[in-house]
């Protein structure tokens, strides 16, 4: 009886020890990455939903806010539905707010300065052959304009991550 319960009193110990180190692995995690101390505010009611521009003087007054980016969904697609990757509409600073995209300074500028600019990752770039210079047309889903759903867009940008691990993200 006194070895049961001793092996008993040991396997809960170890228990207790593995659920607890659970919970402060699950509180901690995160705070290494990149993006750790960003935060997204959106519509409620969906991601295609915009919140009001004049938000963003609020957002930025908020303390603690270091600055504030606008982003909105714009849900194209290139030739094909199927050839569908992530695409954002943004705003002037979104590089600065994304650190761990690798982007030129003048391809920032071009980027901001250019109404229908257009900055892609890597990866999706050689997917799709594309090269600085380029007009892309995607299909909007979502956002129609003059005449159709067809938007031209000027590569003026190339990103790359610098973490290997994220490489997925230069499809957008």
């Amino acid at each position: 009886t006194r070895t049961v319960l001793t092996l008993l009193s040991v396997v809960t110990a170890f228990l207790l020890f593995g659920m607890l180190d659970s919970v402060r692995m699950a509180f901690n995690a995160g705070t290494n990455l990149a993006g750790y101390d960003r935060l997204i505010v959106s519509s409620r009611l969906s991601i295609t939903q915009m919140l009001p521009y004049s938000l963003t003087a609020k957002v930025e007054a908020t303390p603690g806010v270091k600055q504030a980016v606008y982003a909105a969904w714009f849900g194209g697609y290139y030739r094909d539905p199927k050839e569908f990757f992530l695409n954002f509409a943004v705003g002037p600073g979104f590089f600065t707010l994304y650190p761990e995209y690798a982007i030129s300074g003048a391809q920032v500028q071009a980027f901001e300065s250019t109404r229908d600019g257009m900055v892609v990752g890597e990866s999706l770039a050689k997917k799709y052959g594309w090269k600085l210079g380029d007009t892309v047309p995607l299909q909007a889903t979502i956002f129609p304009t003059k005449g159709g759903n067809a938007w031209s867009f000027k590569l003026v940008g190339i990103f790359k991550v610098k973490d290997q691990k994220r490489r997925g993200e230069e499809n957008q």
